[in-house]
């Protein structure tokens, strides 16, 4: 069974990093595999202001719904936000280059944003 709250809370997210200007948002939909979440999104920014720009636009719009179980990398190249069932990477251009994160999950299928 798929949990569309999750999903909906997932649209919601990649608005709110596009409100800031974030680029490139991918949606990995984990929810029929056997992990520990439903959802990553890869959100890019220009530089490291945007990438933190673009993290905390996104957790001031969830703070009604859903806090943060934990965020790392704060004022770095990589931002990651952990919402629990949705796990949010937010990277400069170059990070996201480097590390690669979409190659590494490429048989998981996406939603359209």
């Amino acid at each position: 069974m798929v949990d569309k709250s999750s999903e909906t809370i997932a649209e919601k997210i990649a608005k709110a990093a596009t409100d800031k200007k974030g680029q490139d948002i991918s949606i990995l939909d984990f929810r029929n595999f056997n992990t520990i979440t439903d959802f990553f999104i890869i959100v890019s920014g220009n530089t490291k202001r945007q990438v933190d720009v673009i993290a905390d636009n996104v957790i001031k719009e969830l703070k009604k719904e859903l806090k943060p179980l934990g965020i790392e990398g704060k004022s770095g190249d990589w931002v990651l936000i952990d919402f629990g069932d949705i796990i949010v990477h937010v990277m400069t251009h170059d990070m996201r280059e480097y590390y690669q994160i979409e190659r590494l999950w490429k048989d998981i299928p996406t939603l359209g944003v």
